[in-house]
């Protein structure tokens, strides 16, 4: 999934100015591969290497939060934009471009949030539009030699921390369900349109074949 949505959607955005770091698991058998997939991007990739061989779900995800973001997204002379991405998450060609020029004119002093609340669900050949505003593609600014990045705080409760702030109210990603997918809401109710996969600029014979469930409605809207 990663090779046909995240890594075709980061290897269209319009704005380069940005790296890319990626946790990988260190045992992976296929790491070099994996690690060649990312790098195919062709924009500018930083490795973290984790995996202390559990199982338990809750402990992985510990470890992930845990590892040391603020060291591998820059210098930190300047204000800092991270945002979260999982490995089947697609963005819109021009998500880092809308993001970057909202907060480049915004005048925000000391941490905060940026939000694109607006995006598609999609689960085998289904779609279902989203407004998620607590959601996983909140982005963290910070001010010249502050640390805090993007897994600092919980995305669902980041607003309890720092002011949010909405970029704009256009569609801006694309959340993958699938049968390797961890969590629920694997609801999408109608058939994936030619609107949709023009925004998105990702395998859509792969996505749209992926095993999916009966249409049904359900998680259009989170606060």
């Amino acid at each position: 999934m990663t090779e046909a949505v995240t890594v075709p959607c980061l290897r269209e955005q319009t704005f380069k100015g940005f790296t890319w770091v990626v946790a990988v698991d260190r045992h992976d058998p296929t790491l070099e591969e994996r690690m060649s997939l990312f790098r195919s991007s062709g924009v500018k990739v930083e490795f973290l290497m984790c995996g202390t061989g559990t199982r338990n779900r809750d402990q992985a995800a510990a470890e992930l939060y845990n590892l040391p973001w603020g060291q591998a997204t820059g210098p930190h002379d300047e204000v800092t934009l991270t945002t979260r991405l999982d490995d089947d998450d697609g963005i819109t060609p021009d998500f880092l471009q809308r993001l970057s020029d909202r907060a480049t004119k915004a005048e925000v002093d000391g941490r905060g949030c940026w939000m694109l609340p607006h995006g598609y669900r999609v689960w085998g050949r289904h779609q279902t539009a989203v407004e998620h505003n607590t959601n996983a593609w909140a982005t963290m600014q910070t001010p010249a030699g502050d640390r805090t990045h993007c897994y600092t705080f919980r995305h669902r409760v980041i607003r309890r921390h720092v002011k949010v702030r909405v970029v704009d109210r256009q569609p801006a990603w694309l959340w993958v369900r699938h049968d390797d997918t961890l969590s629920g809401w694997k609801q999408a109710a109608q058939p994936v349109d030619d609107s949709v996969r023009a925004l998105f600029p990702v395998d859509w014979p792969y996505v749209e074949g992926q095993p999916a469930g009966k249409p049904r409605p359900g998680g259009e809207r989170f606060q």
